[in-house]
This record gives C-alpha cells, structure tokens and sequence, in this order.
C-alpha cells in the first residue's frame, strides 16, 4: 500500500461514482410526485430512470445468508441488475 495507495482503495462500480443523488432528486422529485399520484409502480416508471442499477429488481435477503455464503466461500450475489 505504501508503494501504490490505489491497490487499497476499494472498487466501486461506475453505478456508485457516476451517481448524484441530489441532482437525481432535484431532476426527478416532481416526475415522481406525479407518477405515486397516478399509482404507476417505480419498477414500471418509464418517465424518468430508476435511482438504482438498470434492471435491478428486489429480492429479499439477509445478512445471516451473506455471512453464511461469505463462511462457504461463495462469492457475493447483488442479485439482477447491471452493477458495473
């Protein structure tokens, strides 16, 4: 790490260095006032993009199932989405 500090730092997907969300916010709270009024679900909300990776859909997990597939050296699943 002395030699090269960016072998320490960790890797983060374009997902989470490209993102503002508080420009993401400013740009969409109004798009998705309307949208909640209208009762369009965000996952079928075409009007503005998601504040999540594209394609991402939720599946429900726990941080037991996590550290038991981390104990089993099984790589991390974030489930469907484009994360990079």
């Amino acid at each position: 790490m002395k030699l090269d500090p960016r072998r320490a730092a960790p890797k983060l997907p374009k997902w989470v260095w490209s993102h503002d969300p508080e420009a993401y916010a400013y740009e969409n709270f109004e798009k998705c006032v309307a949208s909640i009024k209208k009762g369009v679900p965000m996952e079928e909300e075409k009007g503005y993009p998601p504040n999540y990776p594209v394609g991402y859909k939720y599946v429900p997990w726990s941080i037991e199932d996590v550290m038991r597939d981390m104990r089993e050296g099984k790589p991390i699943d974030l489930g469907p989405g484009d994360w990079d």
